[in-house]
């Protein structure tokens, strides 16, 4: 008895639906497409294929196609089954998205690897890869998974991330500070869609500040003489803001709506410094309490004009912790975006100082939000502001992390994807979307899968050892821990600290340095005389990203050893730690020059957000610092 098919070099293509729906057209293309690529030729049979369930069928000419059996109603409406038989396969679901989903989990069964976006970021099998026979149902860990869409990335054209979004089998995003002109694509695609970010504020016209100041916010309470002031958010109960600012919401709505988006993000400006008015009648109520209060005001025009959409509640900063005066409107959902958390180690990691405060407020709100749907996540993992040009690789973190946000009960499992120059591939956003499918994917099985996919021989040997070694090294970096919860950082803004945690941290971004760079040079070294041309040109791509990331690890730990110092200098007064500050803070100068030039040479644009601020903001940053601690020796001596 058979046990695996492998698909002939010219195959028939049964199809129905066509012309009822383009998500269903664009999977029949796609599916020809990619056998032609594989060089399996394609006709399409005239038997038409009915019934309820969107299904295609690949296979051998002049075979029926095969008998389809029901699928669950438990099922999300984008899951689907494959079919393996004698005949070829089926793909079925309820609905034309799963038919695209299965379509690009049938090219993976085939040999292909999505690595990148474009044509030329599909890693194309040599000769197909023989598929199983039996039946396989596929259906996600949540209703909703995708990204926010920064549009900052400077390499690929917005069509081309979005078409790499659904072969990654996405089916949302949010356009975040980016607009699509192609609204029918996201039809093509099958994704869901949404827009809109930090917008709030503008719903009042700064410029009535000069008539009507009780509009906008009490920067202190009167008796600490507070004023009003113009610059973040307004007064969040003042009747006459809350009117204005929900005619001008509903405008921009009108359109939202009107253009089929499933969510308008106008965020307040929620600031770790403090953005919320503290006026008689705002003083009692928290951050989050005002927020609640902002976004109920705006769901107020949707529930009135019965628009068919939603207002996003976002969980950040000031608003991380929920207060508990005002409850939420159903016209919103929770949106939480842990942006400071620990990134190396899981949400809910006991040993995690930093990550029990953000744990503690996810389950807060969920609580909060208890009989109200759809809760996203606004996650980082793609996030090249955030983690400073680098492309931290956290299996582990990812796959714990969505185990907790499965069991919290959020639907649309979301991360932010800006300003990331795709010079090679983003290990985290492909594990994101293997494990949003399979619970069970391991880090270990996804790099020696992902190995598998495109090299041979002892190649592949070393390309699992090289992402084996990416992962701890960058686990074991990102590490947050002990700094103090209530100062703001990220990985680009490392703190002062005189704890030993900081000075453990110039050790770890030391030594992750040089292990990078010899991860680095054992991949290339493997790869200089055996793989393919295309091969050998993933792994310079990899090899010099690689370089570049080993050298801004060794500015972090410049960094990090000079603000410690410069921090037990306040405290202790002593000149000799000032000048170890300083002569760090001159190494973390010296070394930005080397990772600039290393990223120069792993090819990262120059317009990339890199390049534009954080080489350039936190070199100037340093060099302003340094200049201020000498002059504060100065006047020591």
């Amino acid at each position: 008895m058979k046990t695996c098919l492998a698909l002939p070099c010219a195959v028939e293509i049964h199809c129905g639906h066509a012309g009822e729906d383009s998500c269903y057209d664009y999977a029949v293309l796609e599916i020809s497409r990619l056998l032609g690529k594989a060089n399996i030729a394609v006709r399409f049979s005239d038997k038409t294929v009915g019934g309820k369930l969107f299904r295609l069928f690949a296979g051998f000419p002049d075979a029926s196609m095969p008998t389809v059996p029901p699928l669950s109603f438990a099922l999300f409406p984008d899951a689907y089954s494959l079919e393996v038989s004698s005949k070829g396969v089926v793909i079925a679901s309820a609905s034309a998205k799963g038919i695209l989903n299965g379509v690009y989990d049938l090219a993976g069964k085939l040999g292909f690897a999505f690595l990148m976006p474009g044509e030329d970021g599909e890693w194309v099998p040599e000769t197909p890869h023989s598929l199983a026979i039996g039946r396989t149902v596929s259906n996600s860990r949540f209703r909703h998974r995708g990204v926010f869409y920064g549009g900052l990335t400077h390499d690929f054209s917005t069509t081309d991330w979005l078409e790499f979004y659904a072969k990654l089998r996405f089916n949302a995003v949010c356009f975040h500070g980016s607009e699509i002109e192609d609204k029918g694509l996201l039809q093509r695609l099958g994704l869901r869609a949404e827009t809109g970010g930090h917008g709030y504020r503008e719903l009042l016209p700064r410029k009535l500040f000069a008539r009507k100041p009780e509009l906008f916010r009490m920067e202190q309470p009167e008796d600490f003489g507070g004023k009003r002031v113009n610059d973040f958010n307004s007064c969040a109960v003042n009747p006459e803001a809350r009117r204005i600012m929900s005619g001008n919401f509903r405008k921009q709505a009108l359109q939202v709506a009107g253009e089929g988006f499933y969510a308008l993000h106008l965020w307040p400006d929620d600031l770790p410094g403090g953005g919320w008015c503290l006026c008689p009648h705002c003083r009692s109520l928290a951050p989050s309490d005002q927020a609640m209060l902002a976004m109920g005001n705006l769901a107020g025009v949707v529930r009135k004009e019965e628009f068919p959409m939603r207002v996003p509640m976002i969980a950040y900063h000031d608003t991380m912790q929920p207060a508990g005066n005002i409850p939420p409107s159903k016209e919103t959902f929770l949106l939480f975006a842990p942006r400071e958390r620990c990134y190396g180690h899981r949400l809910d990691d006991p040993k995690c100082a930093r990550n029990r405060f953000y744990m503690n407020a996810l389950a807060g709100w969920m609580a909060k939000y208890k009989g109200i749907d759809d809760a996203h996540t606004f996650e980082y993992y793609f996030d090249q502001i955030l983690f400073r040009g680098l492309h931290p690789y956290l299996p582990g973190v990812i796959a714990e992390d969505m185990n907790v946000y499965e069991r919290q009960g959020i639907e649309s499992h979301m991360a932010l994807h800006i300003a990331g120059p795709a010079v090679a591939p983003d290990w985290n956003m492909l594990f994101f979307a293997g494990n949003l499918w399979d619970a069970n994917l391991s880090p270990k099985a996804f790099n020696a899968s992902c190995a598998f996919s495109f090299c041979s021989g002892t190649v592949v040997t070393a390309w699992t050892d090289y992402l084996d070694a990416r992962a701890r090294i960058f686990t074991k970096a990102m590490c947050m821990c002990d700094h103090e919860i209530n100062v703001y950082l990220d990985y680009r803004w490392l703190p002062e600290n005189t704890k030993p945690f900081g000075r453990k941290m110039v050790k770890v971004y030391r030594q992750s340095s040089t292990d990078l760079a010899h991860a680095a040079d054992r991949l290339e070294h493997a790869m200089s005389s055996k793989g393919s041309a295309r091969l050998k040109k993933l792994a310079a791509a990899e090899v010099a990203r690689a370089r570049f990331e080993a050298a801004e690890l060794e500015v972090m730990s410049h960094q990090q050893d000079s603000v410690n110092q410069a921090a037990d200098y306040l405290v202790t007064g002593n000149p000799s730690t000032l000048r170890a500050a300083i002569a760090a803070g001159e190494n973390v100068i010296r070394t930005f020059k080397s990772a600039r030039e290393r990223a120069q040479k792993a090819h990262i644009s120059e317009k990339s957000w890199y390049f534009r601020n954080i080489n350039r903001w936190l070199a100037n940053e340093m060099k302003s610092k340094t200049r201020t601690w000498k002059k504060a020796l100065g006047a020591a001596d």
